[in-house]
């Protein structure tokens, strides 16, 4: 019956069928798989999993439902369950090799990338032809600083389906290309059969367009920039007032910052290990910062944590009204946001750390709040040229980030307008507690700024910092390969091969208030 309504297009009654017969037989497997698929269809996954759970407790272990269930569980963030049900899973299916490449992309996500890597080696292993599985190991050898090995497996993985988007895109961003090759070929035969999602042809643009602009043919790398970014665009319901309102009202709400010390949250158990925030406009050098006080022995590199981002979207009422923080939620929030950290780091986390970085840019809207939540928290603020930082963003594709100002120039130059203004109003309001990196002074004056950053974290110099692309790390973000190749002094002044292209920008930066 409940295929007959799903054929039929009514997917409410269907489901509601469905709900009747689990009630009348509750942890039937079969059933709590069709209503898994349908809720996650409608995207309602946490439903899905619940119901699946149900099914799962009662021993109902099959390959489908397990294996449905842990990535459901993944989807929903829950990563470490994810693992504990595909472990299962793998335990009374050990040839399953989607299992194994599954279980990789979790222990990614907990930061476990040696055990992840040897999960995606075995579902190779198991099934030799698996493009994910080579393109999955080929981005966290990526990660890892593994260059030569992520690109031979992203090789491997295109050398088996020809169709593999994203490792043909890993490929071309990995790569540095002196001359036009057969893999410009394969990706601009891809684009123009126009068989691609609209993910597959907006990856594959940024990525030739980024070959393009290796061997200098600017036209033709803006050309597919602007093509990836217009198609994206469109796929987005965003306007640049949501930006501004919210801007707005965190400028509004916090006029002011008290920070005495009988407010102070009382943490002293937690002076052990404190936070310094690396704060900015994405692509303003936060990995290059992050990778010199990483370098640094009594710091530990934690990459873009998104928990303070989400503790606080969680208690809006934290970012909108700080009236509203009491003592406890201050405790609490801090508390949790420790506590996620200090799982994610894991075993990085030694007794000689005494901090821990967090770069996840867009931390500068809450630095009001951060002030409150650590009164010892150190703020640093990386900028960069303004075109040169815009024209970065305007490069690179970033689905999992709620960076949707950046796919058109005007509202991008708009948002980068609104940044400034904000990270101005902090300053006015906390100037001694927010230290600004210029990024193109840093270049010129390179084992200075080190110093004085060191300084401001009150630590004393070590020479390892000058030498930090030799530090061996996890760098998830586009910038992971160009970290490690030392100072980037081709970075400033890169938007001027595109002047002509990038008027409406310029523009957009001098116009709008």
């Amino acid at each position: 019956m409940a295929e007959q309504l799903l054929d039929a297009g009514q997917k409410q009654q269907a489901l509601n069928f469905l709900l009747q017969s689990w009630n009348a037989h509750p942890g039937h497997p079969q059933l709590a798989l069709r209503l898994a698929r349908l809720l996650h269809q409608h995207g309602q996954n946490s439903d899905a999993i619940k119901f699946l759970q149900a099914a799962y407790t009662k021993g109902h272990h099959s390959l489908e439902l397990s294996y449905l269930l842990a990535a459901l569980l993944h989807l929903e963030r829950q990563f470490a369950q994810a693992v504990d049900i595909i472990d299962g899973c793998i335990a009374e299916h050990p040839g399953f090799a989607p299992a194994y490449n599954l279980k990789g992309t979790s222990l990614i996500e907990l930061n476990q990338y040696e055990a992840a890597i040897l999960a995606f080696e075995q579902a190779i292993v198991i099934q030799p032809d698996s493009a994910d599985a080579y393109n999955n190991l080929a981005w966290a050898l990526r990660a890892l600083g593994r260059k030569q090995e992520a690109i031979s497996n992203f090789e491997k993985a295109c050398s088996v389906n020809k169709q593999a988007t994203e490792a043909l895109s890993g490929l071309l961003l990995l790569k540095t290309f002196s001359e036009k090759t057969e893999e410009f070929d394969a990706v601009e035969g891809l684009l123009e059969n126009g068989q691609l999602s609209i993910k597959q042809n907006t990856e594959l643009r940024f990525a030739i367009g980024k070959a393009y602009e290796d061997i200098r043919d600017y036209p033709a790398a803006f050309h597919h920039f602007q093509k990836a970014n217009q198609q994206w665009r469109k796929t987005l319901s965003y306007h640049i007032d949501q930006d501004r309102n919210l801007f707005a009202a965190i400028k509004q709400a916090w006029s002011k910052i008290s920070i005495e010390p009988d407010q102070a949250i009382q943490n002293s158990s937690r002076n052990e290990l404190q936070p310094i925030f690396v704060v900015g406009m994405p692509r303003s050098s936060t990995t290059l910062i992050e990778q010199i006080l990483s370098s640094h022995s009594a710091i530990v590199g934690g990459g873009e944590l998104p928990f303070l981002e989400q503790l606080l979207l969680n208690a809006e009422q934290s970012i909108i009204d700080p009236a509203l923080m009491s003592d406890s939620m201050l405790e609490k929030l801090a508390q949790d946001y420790l506590q996620q950290a200090k799982s994610h780091l894991g075993n990085q986390l030694t007794n000689r750390h005494r901090y821990f970085t967090d770069k996840l840019p867009q931390n500068f809207r809450f630095i009001g709040a951060i002030l409150r939540l650590f009164p010892q928290a150190i703020i640093v603020h990386c900028r960069r040229e303004p075109m040169d930082t815009c024209l970065s963003l305007f490069k690179h594709h970033f689905p999992m980030a709620r960076h949707h100002y950046a796919y058109d120039l005007k509202e991008l130059g708009q948002y980068y307008c609104l940044y400034e203004d904000l990270m101005a109003h902090w300053h006015a309001l906390a100037p001694d507690r927010i230290l600004d990196i210029q990024y193109e002074i840093l270049l010129d004056h390179f084992e200075d700024k080190v110093r004085s950053l060191l300084a401001f974290c009150s630590l004393d110099f070590e020479p390892e910092c000058l030498s930090f692309e030799q530090t061996q790390r996890v760098v998830r973000t586009a910038s992971s390969d160009q970290v490690r190749q030392g100072l980037f002094k081709q970075g400033a002044g890169r938007w001027q091969h595109y002047q002509q292209e990038l008027a409406p920008l310029k523009s957009s930066l001098q116009s709008y208030s």
